[in-house]
């Protein structure tokens, strides 16, 4: 069977919030990216507001076999929430750091699942991304921010997958990037809507040029193994 599917696997911003059009998403991007260049012709979001690495491996773990038979690109993009969850839960802990690094290994325990699961698969191209930080301007977001991506750069090591970098092309450049951004503290996140969490327009494409960029290097190598 022609594997000529793209597999978008993650939360809220792989299901495209804050695009203006889902169509300018980083999945809407790479959608027609890899069309154009008749790499995948069909395009399966797997992906919810909300979501942890927990539910994004329940919901992994009920796709129909024929759906990864057909599968030629996946992107696994998440972390943002598993870490939005601890931020409150920090609120007035002794142990503030205590409570991260608990986060921090119940995602690395699921995101283990997820990529082992996706190994299975003998999907040609898997792409992870490591999580931007939404809020700069706060300490523990920086450290919590670390430590997820920390697991995510030595899961993809492990599961011989290529990895992007959103953190470092957002660092610094964060009011430009995420949507509604205000001071990059933790107290944004306490009005009711538009939290400034998800990217922007330009946040989008700049993930979705990540991916492009690091699937056609990918495909560049195999090209000269061939």
């Amino acid at each position: 069977m022609i594997r000529d599917w793209y597999v978008g696997l993650g939360d809220s911003i792989t299901y495209g919030y804050s695009a203006s059009h889902p169509s300018r998403s980083f999945v809407g991007l790479l959608d027609r990216y890899l069309k154009t260049k008749n790499i995948c012709q069909n395009t399966v979001v797997i992906a919810k507001n909300g979501w942890t690495a927990r539910q994004l491996y329940t919901a992994v773990s009920n796709i129909p076999p024929h759906v990864w038979t057909r599968t030629h690109v996946v992107t696994l993009m998440i972390g943002g929430n598993d870490l939005r969850r601890t931020y409150y839960a920090v609120v007035g802990h002794p142990h503030p750091q205590q409570v991260v690094q608990h986060a921090a290994a119940e995602f690395a325990f699921f995101l283990e699942r997820i990529c082992l699961l996706l190994e299975k698969q003998d999907i040609p191209y898997v792409l992870m991304s490591t999580m931007y930080n939404p809020l700069p301007n706060t300490p523990l977001a920086a450290y919590s921010i670390g430590q997820i991506n920390q697991v995510i750069r030595a899961r993809a090591q492990l599961s011989k997958f290529r990895l992007v970098d959103a953190h470092n092309a957002f660092l610094g450049q964060e009011a430009a990037m995420v949507f509604n951004y205000r001071t990059g503290r933790m107290e944004d996140l306490s009005i009711p809507f538009g939290r400034p969490i998800h990217p922007n327009d330009r946040g989008h494409h700049t993930i979705a040029e990540l991916f492009q960029r690091e699937l056609d290097l990918s495909r560049r190598d195999d090209a000269l193994l061939q």
